[in-house]
């Protein structure tokens, strides 16, 4: 059974701390923290419980496209980026909007009725 410093321990590994830093986050003492992070990867109840948790992870390593809308609306409001960020996320929302067309709109046709109405 993993006991919660492992768990904090390997969370961290797969968070991208180095396995020393993250030996240290989990609390354990920092004496040989190097040497005793490489043997701590090394125990099987870590390992089983990183690969449960990488698979997990592995879902969530690409963004959804929920987050990318949610991205893209927080720069045009200007939460986060420039100007010129601000611009391009209202041109990529407009788009995925259906907003904008590279297509010229087609001129409205009209139908010419001629009506003799003078007789004759």
């Amino acid at each position: 059974m993993l006991t919660t410093r492992q768990k904090v321990f390997a969370d961290a590994v797969l968070g991208g701390k180095e396995p020393s830093e993250a030996y240290r986050l989990a609390g354990y003492r920092e004496a040989n923290a190097v040497a005793a992070a490489r043997r701590l990867l090394k125990a099987p109840t870590v390992q089983a419980y990183m690969e449960h948790i990488g698979e997990r992870h592995a879902d969530q390593s690409v963004a959804s496209s929920q987050e990318i809308l949610q991205f893209l609306t927080a720069v045009l409001r200007g939460e986060v980026g420039s100007e010129k960020e601000r611009m391009r996320a209202a041109e990529l929302l407009g788009k995925r909007q259906g907003l904008f067309s590279d297509k010229a709109m087609p001129e409205a046709v009209t139908e010419v009725v001629i009506v003799d109405d003078l007789g004759g």
